[in-house]
């Protein structure tokens, strides 16, 4: 494993997954740095959201992928975040 200085400073991407194996993702507005949500992603969920240019999340309740942002399409086999998550 990279030194904790490689992992936070450092060019290699590289994320720090939790116990349950997930990260928080937060979406902002691009122009004014508002915060819009605050999710979590798991590592298929991350790597899909790379591959498509589109979040998809992961729903901690449901245990699976979601898609929440009303102008993006969720990827294949998600569904909606349910409200609140």
């Amino acid at each position: 494993m990279s030194a904790p200085k490689e992992i936070e400073i450092g060019t290699k991407f590289n994320p720090r997954y939790d116990k349950q194996g997930l990260i928080p993702a937060i979406a902002q507005d691009a122009g004014t740095g508002e915060v819009l949500m605050v999710a979590f992603m798991n590592e298929q969920a991350l790597m899909e959201t790379i591959a498509t240019g589109n979040a998809v999340y992961y729903s901690r309740s449901r245990k699976k992928k979601c898609g929440q942002a009303a102008d993006t399409r969720p990827g294949p086999g998600t569904r909606p975040c349910p409200k609140g998550q």
